[in-house]
């Protein structure tokens, strides 16, 4: 995140969550936007995106 930080980013780090991850692809322009669980991998989810 500290680097981040100094380069001029958000800082967002590796927990910027679900929400802010929906916002940020939607103002990037991905209209289609799928998100994937695995039953045994609880910490992560895994984003399917699409630009049309």
């Amino acid at each position: 995140m500290t680097v981040s930080l100094s380069a001029g980013g958000m800082g967002l780090g590796a927990m910027w969550g679900e929400e802010k991850a929906l916002e940020m692809l939607r103002e990037a322009g991905f209209t289609s936007v799928e998100i994937k669980r695995l039953d045994h991998d609880f910490l992560n989810d895994y984003y399917i995106i699409k630009k049309n």
